[in-house]
């Protein structure tokens, strides 16, 4: 082991006296170097005073002429000098004689060219000059709008944003400007584009979420008046933008109905049964309430032998429903509407009519609900039929009717008023113009047939020789897409 120690001590001593050598060696040879160095700038004899060719017309005609001959035997012989000192390719004597390192000494020493610096020094300085400039644009921008001068304010912030394209704040106060125009597609752009550059600007979010607001992207506009919160949660105008927002949308969403015991209640086109606890149900007897179909309107009024029958055969059943209140009527269902525990219309008037008794005749309606179930009863019997529209008010008819205007109900309000209003004399004026504050006004007139229209031109025909004043009169018949010849 000794040994072995003793041998890789002595290979150490080896390499590191190597390693010495050749540091010394470097070294003095870098010491050679410096000193020649040296010696070629000493031969290099600084200029001291430099020839300049005379003053023209100083010293006489004569010693301006010789200083130019002078100087032009001067030029010669240092034309003459530079192309002799130039070596021929073929001389190989002078090439052998020539001392390179002299040469590339010289080179060595000539002035450097410092271009590539001066460029980049003047790339900073215009990109400097720039940022400034689009800087007073935005300031003269800010001037602008808030003058209220809009359009000037959004050419400066253009022409920032052409200087500067890394500014995040000029494309955020040109959205502002584009705001006040109106704007709102193109600011939403111009804030996207500020958020691109940074998105952490609570300004570019506020902004477009405006925009967004007013082209009715409500989920996206939502999204941006939240992010200006989690920024700035005492930003107040983002605040009051979100909860505007907020109680809009409660307020589109359908209300549900609730039931007698606050329990919500499932639309079902089907008739539902009502559980109840035991506690809270009726004491009193169940009793059998005969239930007719009364919605499907026969096209022909039945005779008088099937009346008188009909009649007699369920007068028991009519008299043990019309001994008790419209409440009795627990269910009814018209025209594909369930409606549970409640009774639009009394028992008493339907079951007369459907069972074409004239000891008890509809009287006023009081809903749309209630008009729909009538009207579908009495427009078999014409005479029940003349005498219910007229005792309907004109000015209960957009309430009455609301979406039950269709074309037929149109049709026969037309046909009613042409023969038992025009026909005998009288004026329909009134009825004409309530019809037109109908909600479904519009489209019955538009899908009217040849036939009502031309009963509805006959109409506005007889008003016209009825009335003096026919302005009013040439204004309703606009509406009804009738034209009232002078």
């Amino acid at each position: 082991m000794d040994s072995i120690h003793a041998a890789q001590l002595q290979q150490q001593l080896k390499h590191n006296a190597n390693e010495a050598q050749e540091f010394v060696k470097e070294l003095g040879e870098w010491e050679d170097e410096i000193r020649q160095k040296d010696e070629s700038l000493k031969k290099h004899k600084p200029i001291l005073k430099q020839k300049l060719p005379p003053i023209r017309g100083q010293g006489g005609k004569d010693n301006g002429r010789a200083g130019y001959e002078k100087t032009t035997v001067a030029k010669k012989a240092a034309e003459k000098a530079s192309k002799s000192a130039r070596i021929a390719s073929f001389d190989y004597k002078q090439w052998d004689k020539l001392n390179v390192d002299k040469l590339c000494d010289e080179v060595d020493y000539m002035p450097e060219n410092d271009s590539s610096h001066e460029e980049d020094i003047d790339e900073e300085a215009e990109h400097d000059a720039r940022k400034r400039q689009a800087e007073a644009d935005k300031e003269k921008g800010n001037t602008y709008f808030k003058k209220g001068q809009y359009e000037l304010a959004i050419e400066c912030y253009t022409h920032g944003m052409d200087l500067d394209p890394l500014c995040h704040v000029l494309p955020a106060n040109r959205a502002m400007a584009l705001l006040k125009l109106e704007k709102y597609a193109a600011a939403e752009n111009d804030c996207c584009t500020s958020l691109a550059l940074d998105d952490k600007y609570p300004k570019a979010y506020l902004r477009r979420g405006v925009a967004r607001k007013h082209l009715r992207k409500g989920g996206e506009a939502l999204e941006d008046f939240r992010a200006v919160l989690k920024l700035e949660p005492s930003n107040k105008q983002a605040k009051a933008e979100l909860s505007e927002m907020e109680n809009e949308q409660r307020s589109k969403l359908p209300k549900q109905p609730v039931g007698e015991l606050g329990d919500p209640v499932v639309p079902s086109p089907y008739i539902q049964c009502i559980k109840r606890p035991p506690h809270l149900r009726s004491k009193a007897p169940l009793r059998r309430i005969p239930v007719e179909d009364i919605g499907l309107p026969s096209p022909a009024p039945p005779s008088s032998h099937t009346s008188s029958h009909t009649s007699s055969a369920q007068t028991g059943g009519i008299s043990e429903v019309t001994s008790h209140p419209p409440e009795a009527l627990a269910t009814s269902k018209v025209s594909g509407d369930t409606r549970v525990g409640q009774a639009e219309l009394p028992p008493r008037d339907v079951i007369a009519i459907a069972t074409g008794s004239t000891a008890v005749e509809p009287g006023v309606p009081t809903s749309a609900l209630q008009f729909q179930i009538d009207w579908k009863v009495v427009r078999r019997n014409e005479a029940s039929l003349v005498k219910y529209f007229k005792a309907m008010p004109p000015s209960k008819y957009p309430a009455l009717l609301q979406q039950s205007l269709e074309t037929v109900v149109f049709s026969d309000i037309l046909r009613l008023l042409w023969q038992h209003y025009s026909s005998c004399g009288g004026s329909c004026l009134e009825e004409l113009r309530w019809l037109t504050k109908v909600s479904r006004f519009q489209v019955a007139v538009m899908f009217l047939s040849k036939k009502d229209k031309e009963l509805l031109r006959k109409i506005f025909e007889d008003l016209s020789h009825q009335r003096g004043d026919q302005s009013e009169l040439r204004a309703l018949a606009r509406e009804y897409n009738v034209d009232v010849q002078e």
